[in-house]
């Protein structure tokens, strides 16, 4: 099984050089140090990755792990053998014994328990400081019961030391979630404490933009947005860009979803057309490989274009 692996899902989003943080994230994000277990629940576009990957890239380098997720891993073997080389990728030594049960089980079925009662063992064996493991995009696997009862089951045997966070756009069915809320093993992060106030959206435009802007214009861009950083972050580009922000608002868009489709369309006017075509072609891909890409493109400077646009920061989010 192990040449299913993909091993890009486990690091972590590129992360651009930012000069602002969300303090009241990180600050949040702070005491996963003290649960088990870590929710971040929120839409698209709030920052859930960027700001997971920031935090931990920041104060706990060498101890976190991370598993990117897709709609592949529904699968619960699968799932669990990715999990176990999310650890293996940063610590080699690790999970040896596991998968090599895992792969010994063969047709004839195989018992997962057993393969994370193994793995726990090796954890508890092998490492003796602060550890997180996080799962990102696991709204792809929620809905599949055997994965969130194993991962349940993975929780409840979890080493104190270990800590697990799930970044989900849904609300996540682990079976003993409201019991782990009432013992205060859980810390629940939701989508309201990743939207924006007034001032940290003056802040926000100050230190990554340089726009310094009136309280008539900010007021108006918090109604537009309610504080949701992509839709901010777009005004940012736009108004770099020579847009107004009065012209946002006499577009009086309905929902955030149309006013996402128009500031979008408004930073890619600005762009090349070689850009333009990039990102057309390649939306259909979940993850921007090089070598995909240059194959979907014809080209050979996929790179090069990748860079640019996480430098323009237009995928940061």
């Amino acid at each position: 099984m192990n040449n299913l692996i993909t091993k890009t899902k486990f690091i972590g989003p590129a992360l651009p050089q930012i000069n602002w943080i969300n303090k009241k994230i990180w600050d949040q994000y702070s005491q996963s140090k003290n649960y088990p277990v870590t929710v971040v629940q929120a839409g698209p576009g709030y920052g859930k990755s960027t700001t997971i990957a920031s935090y931990f890239n920041e104060n706990y380098n060498d101890q976190y792990y991370w598993y990117s997720i897709d709609e592949l891993d529904s699968d619960p073997a699968l799932f669990f053998l990715n999990f176990i080389h999310a650890f293996k990728y940063k610590n080699e030594d690790l999970g040896d014994e596991a998968i090599s049960f895992l792969n010994q089980s063969g047709d004839k079925g195989i018992p997962l328990k057993q393969v994370l009662d193994i793995f726990i063992n090796e954890l508890l064996n092998k490492l003796d400081q602060e550890k997180f493991i996080i799962l990102d995009d696991f709204h792809l696997v929620n809905k599949k019961e055997k994965i969130t009862d194993l991962l349940a089951y993975f929780i409840k045997r979890i080493p104190p030391f270990l800590h697990v966070i799930i970044s989900s756009r849904t609300e996540i069915n682990l079976p003993q979630f409201a019991h782990l809320k009432l013992k205060r093993q859980l810390l629940l992060i939701k989508e309201e404490e990743f939207s924006l106030s007034r001032k940290e959206i003056n802040y926000f435009l100050e230190e990554e933009y340089d726009l310094n802007l009136n309280k008539k214009d900010l007021n108006n861009i918090y109604q537009e947005t309610e504080g949701w950083i992509i839709a901010v972050d777009l005004i940012g580009e736009g108004l770099n860009n020579g847009t107004k922000v009065s012209d946002i608002i006499k577009n009086k868009a309905n929902s955030l979803d149309l006013l996402f489709e128009y500031l979008a369309f408004e930073v890619l006017e600005n762009q090349s057309e070689k850009i333009k075509e990039f990102l057309l072609k390649t939306a259909v891909l979940k993850y921007l490989r090089v070598e995909i890409c240059n194959e979907l493109m014809e080209i050979e400077n996929c790179e090069e274009i990748i860079n640019y646009i996480i430098d323009k920061k237009m995928l940061t989010y």
